[in-house]
């Protein structure tokens, strides 16, 4: 799913982006006018699969033609506004009839992706639905990417959530050093062979990968590691 950003402030769109990206977002910043003209005139022809972000500093001439054109489209994607606490009413009349939402300065990066996701949610449910996996007690879901055991969420970072999630995705299947290393951190480098172990013990235990809940995380001696299910899913 994409994050479109625009805003003319660099530095403000790209503090915007860091969380979004943290949380597992695919982000992509437009800094120019012309830029966001050129992309809503490309997506004017197919679906837009994502959600637009206006960033502070837009004027509200810009903002309004921004509006004008998404209104006339013949499908709708979320736009969430970053606007100060003055400038709502800037806003207001378009959110009436669009799934819009703002949020206003000084921006939260927590409620920054907990709206974007809200708004993934609402728009485009089935392909949520279709991205989020199911194995037995544990569920791992995404905008934003989160897992769950038994419906209690467990905090883990983006590259442990990565990172489990790989593994139930090759379950019973022995991974090497070097498949978890490109898959996880874009690398075919033998030196995050310790940052590797480090990261599965902590999934391991954060996860609790074990025989009691149905799987087991184990080394694969001079090869990497394998997850198995040990015992029927309940």
């Amino acid at each position: 799913m994409k994050i479109l950003l625009f805003g003319p402030d660099k530095s403000s769109v790209l503090k915007l982006a860091s969380p979004l990206e943290a949380a597992g977002f695919d982000c992509d910043i437009l800094f120019t006018q012309k830029k966001m003209v050129e992309f809503l005139s490309r997506i004017s022809t197919y679906d837009f699969p994502g959600v637009v972000i206006l960033g502070e500093g837009i004027s509200g001439k810009v903002r309004s033609s921004f509006l004008e054109q998404v209104t006339e489209m013949v499908f709708s994607f979320p736009v969430l506004h970053v606007v100060s606490p003055d400038a709502f009413e800037t806003i207001f009349e378009g959110m009436a009839t669009k799934m819009m939402d703002y949020i206003c300065l000084p921006v939260r990066s927590k409620e920054l992706v907990t709206r974007t996701g809200i708004l993934i949610r609402q728009a485009y449910p089935e392909r949520v639905e279709e991205q989020t996996l199911r194995y037995g007690p544990y569920v791992f879901s995404r905008y934003p990417d989160r897992a769950s055991f038994r419906g209690r969420n467990i905090p883990l970072s983006a590259k442990e959530y990565r990172l489990g999630r790989f593994f139930f995705d090759h379950l019973g299947k022995p991974l090497s050093r070097m498949t978890l290393s490109e898959a996880i951190w874009n690398s075919e480098e033998d030196e995050f062979s310790r940052t590797i172990d480090t990261h599965v013990s902590r999934v391991r235990n954060k996860l609790a990968l074990n025989e009691k809940n149905g799987f087991s995380l184990e080394q694969v001696y001079g090869f990497g590691y394998q997850l198995t299910a040990v015992q029927a899913l309940v």
